[in-house]
């Protein structure tokens, strides 16, 4: 009796071993497996400044600059329509993906010219006229001073240099390779002449030997 009952123990732990050996070797069933996502790589809703000329976006919630790939092959074509000449970066409301090194888009629900109250990167000063119309944006983030004139849909482009302090207001000086510019800046009450908003800056500007009036606000700033 005794070594029936040792040999049935033996077969017993045998088994053990095996079900053991076989537990370690067999492949992990769909159930066990763990699957991470990436979920910075969904369509999500996105609002941002797009330069046609340079085909990359800065988001409002990052001003880092990427390439675009537009998938709808929609947004260039709306941004022309805005503009007869020369084409400027634009505001956007869109749905995309952010890629390590692109922003995919899916679908484009806004694109419309810059202004001081749509866009949603810093500027320094956004400078505004009338009689002739015209704007100036003044943005380090952007690393630009944009001179438009929407009469003749013309746009004066400068890369960005820092202002100087002086007696008569802020002073930013900037040139092209044909163009050159002055904008100085000065804290006084400011009307557009066209409009009940009060501004809290006047402008004046000096393009290539014409000078142009008109008033500033501050990024950050309530027009009233």
């Amino acid at each position: 009796m005794k070594h029936i009952f040792l040999s049935i123990l033996f077969v017993a732990s045998l088994l053990s071993c095996t079900n053991q050996n076989a537990d370690q070797t067999a492949p992990p069933t769909i159930d066990s497996l763990v699957v991470k996502r990436d979920t910075s790589l969904v369509i999500k809703d996105h609002k941002g400044v797009y330069n046609i000329n340079s085909n990359t976006i800065i988001l409002c919630d990052d001003t880092t600059s990427i390439p675009v790939i537009d998938e709808t092959k929609s947004l260039d074509t709306l941004i022309q329509k805005l503009f007869l000449n020369e084409v400027q970066p634009v505001y956007i409301e869109v749905k995309a993906i952010v890629q390590p090194k692109h922003f995919v888009i899916k679908e484009v629900f806004k694109a419309e010219q810059k202004n001081f109250r749509n866009t949603c990167i810093s500027y320094d000063f956004w400078c505004v006229g009338t009689e002739p119309f015209w704007n100036i944006q003044i943005s380090k983030t952007e690393n630009l001073i944009d001179f438009y004139d929407p009469m003749e849909q013309k746009n004066y482009h400068f890369e960005y240099s820092d202002p100087k302090n002086e007696k008569n207001g802020i002073v930013y000086t900037a040139k092209n390779n044909t163009d050159k510019i002055q904008i100085t800046i000065k804290a006084e009450a400011c009307s557009d002449g066209m409009s009940e908003r009060d501004y809290q800056h006047a402008a004046e500007i000096n393009l290539n030997g014409n000078t142009f009036k008109g008033c500033a606000i501050k990024y950050g700033e309530t027009i009233e």
